[in-house]
C-alpha cells in the first residue's frame, strides 16, 4: 500500500503542475493515508463483503487500495484522461482492478449490469461540498440494502453511510 500512496502522490503532484488544472478541473486529491485507515476499519468492523467501487475514481488510488486489501475493486471515472493516469500507476504498482470509463450517474449501467450501484458492498467517493447530499441520495435509490457508503469531504472529514433495507 505504501508504494501505491508514494507513487500515486508523486504522479498527482506531477499532473497537477503540468496539465491538471486546464484538463481535468474537476479533480481534486483526498487524504488516500486517511481512506486507506478508513477501510482497514471497515473492512475489519463491518465485513462489508467483497465488491468495492469507487465513483469518480480520478487516479485510481482509493480502487487501488481496496485491491490490495482484497476488495474486488472497480473505479469509474467519465474522464478518459484520469483513467489513463490511474492505468498508467496501476502498472507501475501492479494493482490489479477494474476501470471503467462512465458516468455512474447517467444510468446506462444495462450497457455494464458489472457498475450498477446495487452490485457493490462498499462504494467510496469524494462529492463536491454542494453534491454531498446528491450523491447520498443518489446511493439510496440505486444501491444494494445493507451497502455501506463512504464520502470523504473537504478538511478531511470521512462519513459513513448504509442504505437501510426498503
Amino acid at each position: 500500500m505504501h508504494q501505491l500512496l508514494d507513487e500515486s502522490e508523486e504522479r498527482i503532484s506531477t499532473f497537477q503542475e503540468d496539465i491538471g488544472e486546464q484538463a481535468s478541473p474537476r479533480f481534486e486529491p483526498a487524504d488516500y493515508a486517511e481512506v486507506a485507515d478508513a477501510l482497514l476499519w471497515i473492512r475489519a468492523s463491518e465485513d462489508p463483503g467483497p465488491r468495492f467501487c469507487e465513483w469518480g475514481c480520478g487516479f485510481g488510488v482509493v480502487t487501488g487500495l481496496a485491491s490490495l486489501m482484497g476488495f474486488e475493486a472497480t473505479g469509474i471515472e467519465k474522464d478518459p484522461l484520469l483513467l489513463d493516469q490511474a492505468r498508467s500507476l496501476y502498472l507501475a504498482c501492479e494493482v490489479d482492478a477494474a476501470l471503467v470509463q462512465a458516468d455512474f450517474f447517467d444510468g446506462r449501467e444495462e450497457e455494464n449490469p458489472s457498475i450498477h450501484p446495487a452490485s457493490f458492498d462498499l462504494v467510496y467517493a469524494y462529492p463536491w461540498p454542494r453534491e454531498a447530499d446528491a450523491w447520498t441520495c443518489f446511493f439510496d435509490q440505486t444501491g444494494k440494502p445493507g451497502a455501506l457508503l463512504l464520502t470523504f469531504h473537504d478538511f478531511g472529514e470521512l462519513r459513513l453511510h448504509r442504505k437501510l433495507d426498503p
